[in-house]
Parts: C-alpha cells; sequence; structure tokens
C-alpha cells in the first residue's frame, strides 16, 4: 500500500481527488512522510481567502498551502531556529489553536512548551513573536502554567471583532485576551461558581467549541458534562448559562445523553447566521441549534438511513 497525502474536492454532488502524492515527494525543502509529519491547525495565516495549515514533524516546521494541484510551503524551518526569543523544538512545543488575536484579520498561532507561551505570526518566510511569557507569569489573576493549563475554544467572546482565548485549569476557567506583548484575564470563575444554573467544574466539564450560537454577532462557548449540554457567554468579568438542558431530555426527535453524545460541527449549518451543532451517537444523528433557553433538533437520522448513496453509520463514520 501506498501511503500519503490527497485533497479531495466536491464537484457535481460527488467528491473527486484533486491532487494524491506519495510519501517521499517534496514540496520545496519539506520531506512528506505521514508516519511521522502531524498536519494542523489550519487558518488565515496569509492575506487572501484560502486557508493554509501548520505541518510539523522531528526536523520542524512548515506551513502548507494549496496551489494548483500540489502544496506550496512559503514557510519552512527546521528545530533549533528562534523567532525572537521562543525557540523551536517541535519535541514539546504544542500549535494551536490559531485566531485572529490582533485583529488585523489574519490569524496567528497559540504555541506552548513546557517554558511557557507564545503567540507566532507568520511574517514572510519566517514567524515572528507577538508574546512570549515564561510560566509563572501572572495575567492578572490567573497563573500562567503550561503543565495544567489547557487553551480554547477561541472565538469573540466579547464582541470588539478581535479573538480571546479560553483557558481552564484545575482551579477554574478564563478568557485571556493579547493586550500589547502581554496577556490580560477578561474573565476569570474558580471552580464551584454557578453560572445561571450551570455549576462550573473544570474536572468533568468539557468545553468543545466556540461560535455565534444566537445570531447576536457574539461568540458563546458550548460546554457538556455528565450532568447536561450548556451555552457559556461572557458577562462582565464572569460567564452566564442562557440555554442548558439535562441528560434525558428530547429535542425534538434527539435524545440527550453525554454519555454517548459526540458533539462537532459549530458552524452555520443552515444557513440562517447562527451556528449549529452537529450531534452523533451510536444511534444516529442530529442537528441541535440554540432556541431560547433550550435546544431544537433537526434532521435526525438514524444509522442506517442513505443520503444519496452514502450509507450512515456512526460506528465506523468519522465526523469534522
Amino acid at each position: 500500500m501506498h501511503r500519503g497525502i490527497g485533497v479531495l474536492e466536491r464537484s457535481d454532488g460527488e467528491f473527486q481527488a484533486a491532487m494524491l502524492k506519495r510519501n517521499g515527494t517534496r514540496f520545496g525543502g519539506w520531506l512528506l512522510n505521514t508516519r511521522d509529519n502531524q498536519f494542523g491547525p489550519v487558518g488565515k495565516f496569509y492575506t487572501g481567502a484560502s486557508r493554509q495549515f501548520v505541518v510539523t514533524s522531528p526536523w520542524g516546521i512548515g506551513v502548507f498551502r494549496f496551489t494548483g494541484s500540489t502544496f506550496t510551503n512559503p514557510l519552512i524551518k527546521r528545530n533549533g531556529t528562534r523567532f525572537g526569543g521562543w525557540l523551536l523544538n517541535t519535541g514539546d512545543n504544542r500549535f494551536g489553536p490559531v485566531g485572529d488575536f490582533d485583529g488585523d484579520g489574519r490569524q496567528e498561532i497559540l504555541v506552548t512548551s513546557p517554558w511557557g507561551i507564545g503567540i507566532l505570526k507568520v511574517h514572510g518566510s519566517t514567524f515572528r513573536n507577538l508574546l512570549i511569557k515564561r510560566n509563572g507569569t501572572r495575567f492578572g489573576g490567573w497563573l500562567l502554567n503550561t503543565d495544567d493549563n489547557r487553551f480554547g475554544p477561541v472565538g469573540d467572546f466579547d464582541g470588539d471583532g478581535v479573538d480571546e482565548i479560553m483557558v481552564r485549569s484545575p482551579w477554574g476557567i478564563g478568557l485571556l485576551k493579547l493586550d500589547g506583548d502581554t496577556f490580560k484575564a477578561i474573565a476569570m470563575k474558580p471552580n464551584g461558581t454557578r453560572f445561571t444554573g450551570w455549576l462550573l467544574n473544570t474536572m468533568d466539564n468539557r468545553f468543545l467549541g466556540a461560535a455565534d450560537f444566537n445570531g447576536d454577532g457574539v461568540d458563546e462557548i458550548f460546554v457538556c458534562s455528565p450532568w447536561g449540554i450548556g451555552i457559556l457567554r461572557k458577562y462582565f468579568s464572569s460567564f452566564r448559562c442562557p440555554a442548558m438542558k439535562p441528560n434525558g431530555t428530547r429535542f425534538d426527535g434527539w435524545l440527550l445523553n453525554t454519555d454517548d453524545n459526540h458533539f462537532k460541527g459549530f458552524a452555520d449549518l443552515k444557513g440562517n447566521r447562527r451556528a449549529d451543532i452537529l450531534v452523533s451517537s451510536p444511534w444516529g444523528i442530529g442537528i441541535l441549534s440554540m432556541s431560547g433557553s433550550s435546544f431544537v433538533g433537526t434532521n435526525v437520522e438514524p444509522n442506517g438511513t442513505r443520503f444519496g448513496g452514502w450509507l450512515l453509520n456512526t460506528a465506523d463514520n468519522k465526523f469534522f
């Protein structure tokens, strides 16, 4: 079996291969090897409508974009390179999430390591760092510790057109906003706090995505727990929960059960300028949408349903 990568495009209701390349292919100076290449995150790192993606390997890092029938890599750097004060080491650097943290219309990459945190911005054929801070730094009341801090999702939580980063730890949650060459914490609360009816507990709360679920131009955070699901919205220096429902609730034909429900696709799936949630389970799939203080379910279909020639089977279908 030949291993490699491909690009699929949809044409006349079907997928066609726009590019197929086997391992051993060189894209400029980058050697393709899917056994150790890691793909992602994806973002708009350069000016223009197209998206690019980050590739890392034990050798270093590259930024790829699809051009014609192949990939080009306008940026490729080996481990040991310094971007300002940041030392590239793909052995312990973690890349992502991405967001437009400085409000210029292009996205930057959050990078963390056992040393600390940085924000890398594509600058021609290299990176520059907008921020670099070591562990132990305080952003307002938030103590940076990449051993237990987890970053994301990212969204415009205060409606100013600039993205912020949600951060969580065994202590609680916060929202970090780029402020010059540092972060400021614009919201933070400890575990045990109640946001309306939602009990914050970062030990079992999962913060799965950020999007504008109610169409008001501000992003909210989708959260689930062993209790159920909710939507968290920034409220001054805290949060409130405008919608939440416990397990066992039915949204039209969908039965909520966070033990086996999987939530993906936080995007406008219906074309009404509101983000929806694609949900799957061992039973089938559906779309959940925020409606007032609850949710509605649409396009609820059991396994075995055919969509044209596609047979739905959530045991082996993967949704992104």
